[in-house]
């Protein structure tokens, strides 16, 4: 069994392939990627699992081998590492056999086509995704941002407002009423300001851009889809141009709140545990440039204190507030709602969303 593994990299006549467009019209399909938890991390085909062939570790002691010695040394290791831990690798594909098996790794080469060889060999079948990870980039999310950057017909209804108005909380709510929403701070993982990453993980930016082509592509038939206000950036990822554009010249709605309920919806939003408390202090450490030494020592006192609601309240409308890029501008909105009594916006929005759609 030990030589069958061994060439099993020399075996590609055997494995059969799939290209992602095929792939992605199958029904009972289930994507693995078998690259390392670090490459699965950053970015994987959406709905994807990982099984790694290797750890990230693992791979890294492989490509220095590979630089400095060759590539038949590399691959020798590779299954040095991986021998031992070949039953429990395959057994964690026993649950899934009733399914439309895909392999995928890197580019579609080596990786994936041993594992799906492999797989053969104890009898469960599985194909190999035609040039990979990259090809789904390439040929589905890219191309198709591109596309909707050329074309793309649903209006957008924006919801502006300034921090603690509870816009994403109304988006949620819209979602269980079955409206067509795109959260596009729900695919950042990030909130879009300098607070914006306490509490979450923030995605890379291929990472959002396929959650978010999967998202704009489902509801590309709509007429309406309802999304936040942004800028072009939310965190450390960008935004397709067509969306800003879309942003700053489709409907609009304002949405209110006053400070009391602005207060108590960041305070259960940012301060629910020990780490975000951390990560609030260090954060707000990375302000002095902007609001002084003196105001950045002022709130950590607050912060040590336990005086949540007074540096949520200074923040709110000495830094935020004055900082809401759309406070600058003079729009004209389609609708104005307050959040202070969130079922009655949530209500008014949807009312004027079956009203607009209905006009057509």
């Amino acid at each position: 069994m030990e030589q069958n593994f061994r060439n099993l990299r020399l075996e590609k006549a055997e494995c059969k392939i799939i290209s992602i467009g095929k792939a992605l019209g199958q029904k009972n399909t289930l994507f693995i990627d078998v690259r390392t938890p670090k490459e699965y991390e950053e970015a994987h085909i959406r709905d994807a699992i990982n099984i790694p062939l290797m750890s990230d570790y693992q791979r890294h002691i492989i490509g220095a081998i590979y630089k400095q010695k060759s590539s038949e040394a590399a691959i020798e290791k590779g299954w040095d590492f991986f021998e031992p831990v070949v039953n429990e690798f395959i057994e964690r594909f026993k649950d899934i056999k009733d399914k439309n098996i895909i392999i995928y790794c890197w580019r579609g080469g080596m990786r994936s086509r041993i594992v799906v060889n492999l797989l053969k060999l104890f009898r469960i079948s599985a194909v190999q995704l035609e040039g990979g990870f990259k090809s789904y980039m390439n040929d589905i999310v890219w191309k198709g941002i591109e596309r909707f950057e050329k074309s793309y017909d649903p209006k957008f209804i924006v919801l502006f407002g300034n921090t603690g108005t509870r816009k994403t909380e109304i988006l949620h709510k819209l979602i269980k009423k079955d409206l067509p929403v795109i959260d596009l701070e729900g695919l950042a993982q990030h909130r879009a300001s300098v607070y914006g990453a306490v509490n979450l993980k923030p995605r890379s930016q291929k990472m959002f851009s396929i959650l978010l082509y999967h998202e704009l592509e489902r509801l590309r038939d709509k007429k309406y889809i309802i999304i936040e206000g942004e800028s072009n950036k939310i965190g450390n990822v960008f935004l397709p141009k067509f969306i800003s554009r879309k942003i700053e010249n489709d409907i609009k709605v304002n949405v209110k709140a006053g400070i009391k309920a602005r207060v108590a919806a960041t305070r259960k939003e940012y301060f629910s545990n020990k780490e975000s408390i951390e990560q609030l202090h260090e954060v707000t450490g990375s302000l002095a440039g902007r609001i002084g030494k003196k105001n950045v020592e002022m709130l950590r006192g607050w912060l040590d204190a336990k005086e949540y609601d007074k540096f949520i309240e200074y923040l709110l409308i000495e830094y935020y507030d004055r900082n809401y890029i759309h406070n600058k501008r003079s729009y004209d909105y389609d609708i104005k709602v307050n959040s202070d009594d969130i079922e009655e916006a949530i209500k008014q929005i949807s009312e004027f969303y079956d009203k607009i759609t209905q006009e057509i």
